[in-house]
């Protein structure tokens, strides 16, 4: 790119000079910060605003094992997780950790959900987004956790399944062994 310059405006001291600024390429799903810089979890940008409903029959066939950490937390039934109640979960398991060891957040919230205004008649189209939502169906591994003893793990997983809407079930390893 600093070739560009000297080619374009000639090799003058102000373009050698110039600090270029690096093009970053960010993942389309991260975090993002409302007008408090509080974060929130959504994606960065969606195909469509609205989406319908669908069902949830079955259960989960992917991200239904513990894939970085020793212990995970198990989801039991079928659910929207709202990135509050994610959030909250975390929060909450950071805490009791001691902000020690790893965790791992395995759903993202990427489904708007819509609502319509009260004391609003039916019809007139569908409603405007509120949020974003993770449909979790059962035997999805919601957070994952490494670096902590068995019972740290376990209190803290449990702190966090108080947060969420759904029975969910403290998962380990099969091949963790206690130091």
């Amino acid at each position: 790119m600093f070739e560009y310059f000297v080619k374009r405006f000639g090799n003058s001291e102000k373009i050698r000079n110039f600090a270029i600024p690096k093009l970053e390429q960010k993942a389309p799903n991260q975090l993002s910060f409302n007008e408090l810089g509080i974060k929130k979890e959504q994606p960065k940008r969606t195909k469509f605003r609205r989406e319908q409903k669908n069902r949830m029959k079955g259960n989960s066939g992917r991200g239904n094992q513990l894939a970085f950490g020793s212990f995970g937390l198990k989801n039991l039934e079928n659910c929207w997780l709202t990135a509050h109640q994610i959030e909250a979960a975390r929060q909450a398991i950071s805490r009791r950790m001691n902000r020690e060891g790893q965790i791992w957040i395995r759903v993202f919230p990427v489904k708007p959900f819509t609502a319509k205004p009260l004391d609003t008649r039916m019809g007139k189209g569908k409603g405007d987004p509120q949020g974003f939502v993770a449909p979790i169906t059962p035997g999805r591994i919601l957070f994952e956790a490494e670096g902590v003893s068995l019972a740290v793990a376990k209190e803290a997983m449990r702190l966090a399944a108080n947060k969420l809407p759904v029975a969910t079930k403290f998962v380990v390893r099969r091949d963790y062994v206690e130091e």
